[in-house]
């Protein structure tokens, strides 16, 4: 229940992004998200109820998908900031895939828990290392499709090979669907920093075209 509660949160923050009612930078609203990880429930849900919401300042920049396993390093999302997107929802671990799919909290005994545990993590957006790709490009494309996304940035960590295989296999199912992607690959420092930043703003060009 407590878990379920925090991922509850986490959604509430999420619908606010997608309908423009939270004017957070991106670098602000994922350091609030990735400090779901290690607070208490009832610390992070202190810090989430101190975050505004407005729905007076209309954010005109061009609105992107993250996709990844996961990544954590703030100094991405600031460059994403700074380039001038406008990053409205993801598919990374901790983010859209953390919340997704809530835990049946009914059954007498542990073992009925533990079954409900488990069918949640079956029933959830499938993560490349683990699962094939088919419902995570639906997921993907659903976000895509529900916040008016322009396109999507696709970031590989380095010498992750499962979402080296996979790429290809949504990469065709983007074009199919006309979404413009960019694909970067970089470890989790951004060691590659100057050419990751160039990728991107070339990336933004193209969709400023769009």
């Amino acid at each position: 229940r407590i878990v379920n509660n925090k991922r509850k949160i986490i959604e509430s923050i999420y619908k606010a992004r997608k309908e423009g009612l939270l004017t957070l930078k991106s670098k602000d609203f994922y350091s609030v998200l990735f400090s779901s990880t290690y607070l208490k429930i009832e610390d992070f849900s202190d810090l989430v109820s101190k975050i505004s919401l407005t729905s007076s300042k209309k954010n005109n920049s061009i609105k992107i998908i993250l996709s990844a396993t996961e990544l954590d390093n703030l100094r991405f999302y600031e460059l994403i900031d700074n380039i001038g997107f406008n990053l409205v929802s993801d598919d990374i671990s901790s983010g859209t895939r953390y919340y997704k799919e809530l835990v049946d909290e009914d059954g007498e005994t542990l073992l009925d828990l533990s079954k409900n545990i488990a069918k949640r993590y079956i029933k959830k957006p499938p993560c490349s290392v683990k699962e094939p790709s088919d419902k995570r490009v639906d997921e993907l494309i659903y976000e895509i499709r529900s916040t008016g996304a322009k396109g999507v940035i696709f970031f590989r960590v380095s010498f992750c090979d499962s979402e080296g295989l996979e790429y290809p296999f949504i990469k065709d199912l983007l074009e199919k669907e006309h979404i413009p992607h960019v694909y970067i690959e970089s470890d989790h420092r951004l060691s590659n920093y100057q050419q990751v930043k160039t990728r991107l703003e070339a990336f933004y060009e193209q969709l400023s075209e769009i």
